[in-house]
């Protein structure tokens, strides 16, 4: 399990936004050229990936190399072919992996933290109820 970083929460200007990309990968694994181009294009603060078809035999690192500065956080499908899912938090958000809301489905619960503005609950999951809750 992932520990969150002891760091202190970044405070948001007004005319800054939290940028958030999701990217339905069927198979992350052939395609990481186009996804690190995207990345360093938008650079957004948070990267949801579904249907990343990842096995826990695959390391984090070839996917995400630190110097990108995230939190990575995985749930790979090992029982057939397809599924799994990453959630990516910067690591200027503290961010920790919510494992007591686990469910049988791949999904990734965080809670993300930035000072001024109410914590963000990020459910990431590949059974189409993708929603953001606030606190």
């Amino acid at each position: 399990m992932n520990k969150a970083k002891k760091t202190k929460p970044i405070k948001l200007k007004p005319e800054e936004r939290l940028t958030i990309l999701n990217i339905n990968c069927r198979s992350v694994n052939n395609k990481i050229p186009e996804l690190h181009q995207v990345i360093d294009h938008v650079q957004p603060d948070v990267i949801c990936l579904t249907e990343t078809w990842l096995k826990p035999d695959i390391h984090t690192a070839e996917i995400f190399p630190c110097h990108y500065g995230y939190q990575i956080y995985r749930d790979d499908r090992t029982s057939d072919k397809g599924g799994g899912v990453l959630l990516a938090v910067t690591n200027n958000f503290l961010s920790q992996e919510q494992p007591e809301l686990k469910t049988d489905c791949n999904i990734i619960w965080s809670k993300i933290s930035i000072t001024g503005i109410k914590d963000i609950m990020s459910p990431h999951s590949t059974n189409h109820t993708n929603t953001t809750n606030t606190h």
